[in-house]
């Protein structure tokens, strides 16, 4: 039994490392999304809204897509990993007598939803592909006005 309890904890941990790697992959790329995007709105606003700054509008557009997308898909890695964990998790309370740890954490998740009605219910997940989709629309918009004018 203790053996059993010794392989549920080792994959517990494997679990979260990946769920970790999922969000330090997810961090980095929009790190890099965002420093591309400062400079390639620096580079507009110094030279205008001329038809070859199309060459930089453009590929904005693009590259907030992308981000959205895999913003998106590290969120879908990054829940399977949770599932995986909970599963773990109910497999080592159930072979362990009076642990309690779906009790347990089914306790602090009420609390914490109680403590934060509002931004509780708010998913990061939304708010990193709205800054991405977001990055998309301004690179839109400024192909946009470029094309009219």
């Amino acid at each position: 039994m203790s053996e059993v309890r010794e392989i549920l904890l080792k994959q517990l941990e494997i679990e979260h490392s990946q769920s970790l790697h999922e969000q330090h992959q997810r961090a980095t790329l929009t790190n890099m999304i965002l420093v591309v995007t400062a400079a390639a709105l620096g580079f507009i606003s110094q030279k205008g809204l001329r038809s070859e700054m199309l060459a930089v509008t453009l590929p904005l557009t693009f590259l907030g897509v992308f981000g959205a997308l895999a913003t998106g898909k590290f969120y879908e890695r990054f829940g399977y990993h949770v599932k995986r964990m909970k599963a773990l998790q109910g497999r080592l309370d159930d072979l362990v007598a009076d642990l309690n740890l779906a009790v347990t954490l089914q306790q602090v998740k009420q609390q914490h939803r109680e403590a934060h009605r509002i931004l509780g219910r708010v998913k990061v997940n939304i708010l990193w592909r709205s800054l991405h989709l977001g990055i998309a629309t301004t690179g839109l918009i400024l192909s946009t006005l470029i094309v009219l004018h």
